[in-house]
């Protein structure tokens, strides 16, 4: 038992720099012979036996190193316990040493990391489905604008049209006009032909009257275009802003869950 008299003899020093937040014991093969408890309350005391499946006996029992952790509904509080075998100068086992101490903060850290990375995860799904739909917004937008624009053209040509057609029916007036005049020196013999001439010169009246009135609408849906035009740009520049936004926060997400997975690993190696 020279061994666990030494191991005794210094046992308080090692208590010390533990603290109160461990508590710490010593046991030969059958029962504790040193014990010091800290914040946690195990109920143990010197000379109380080992008992068959506790973390000491598992330690005699298996002569390696155990790790266990016990949930609150045990002591009030989690908690995790390590135990480790003790050995003579002949490598026979004489003993362990257990200590215990609180994981509640620990627990906690876990705890907030894990919902942490599930909300990242929801979060960096919901950044991902937004992004898409908006890339698709944008596509959508910039399809408008083309076809807008094809309609400006389309307008364009109409307005050529009839700039044409005015021209026409200006033509087609003079004309009418001239023979009119000409009728009217023909005199008894012209009389028919003046009706005539004057039947063509009411159509080319109505024509550029009617083409007049068509040019002022074309002016109009034009302008109406041209404002649709201005604003779909507009919409498209603040989607493709919006996309590439989404797609930053959606990378920030990405690795702000990996911080979370890494802070709950590194929760687990202190425990461990």
């Amino acid at each position: 038992m020279e061994v666990l008299d030494k191991i005794i003899n210094v046992a308080h020093f090692f208590k010390s720099l533990l603290g109160p937040g461990y508590t710490l014991g010593i046991t030969d093969l059958k029962r504790f012979v040193w014990y010091s408890e800290g914040n946690l309350k195990l109920g143990i005391k010197v000379n109380d036996p080992v008992k068959p499946g506790s973390i000491a006996h598992e330690a005699l029992r298996s002569a390696q190193r155990q790790v266990r952790f016990i949930s609150k509904e045990l002591h009030g509080v989690p908690f995790m316990g390590v135990g480790v075998p003790v050995t003579d100068q002949m490598g026979r086992i004489v003993g362990s040493i257990v200590y215990s101490t609180e994981t509640t903060i620990v627990d906690k850290i876990q705890e907030i990391s894990s919902d942490l990375e599930e909300r990242i995860i929801s979060g960096t799904s919901e950044a991902s489905e937004l992004s898409a739909a908006a890339q698709q917004q944008a596509a959508s937008t910039s399809e408008m604008v083309k076809n807008a624009d094809e309609i400006k053209k389309e307008l364009d040509i109409m307005r050529e049209m009839l700039e044409l057609i005015n021209e026409v029916s200006v033509a087609t007036h003079l004309l009418g006009l001239n023979a009119a005049i000409e009728a009217a020196r023909a005199g008894q013999h012209g009389r028919s032909f003046s009706v005539v001439a004057g039947e063509i010169r009411k159509l080319a009246e109505s024509t550029r009257n009617n083409v007049d009135k068509t040019s002022k609408n074309l002016d109009a849906v034009n302008k109406n275009i041209a404002g649709f035009l201005d604003n779909i740009k507009q919409i498209s520049d603040v989607t493709d802003s919006q996309a590439s936004a989404i797609q930053n926060v959606a990378g920030i997400l990405q690795d702000l869950e990996e911080s979370a997975r890494q802070l709950r690993g590194l929760s687990s190696r202190i425990i461990n």
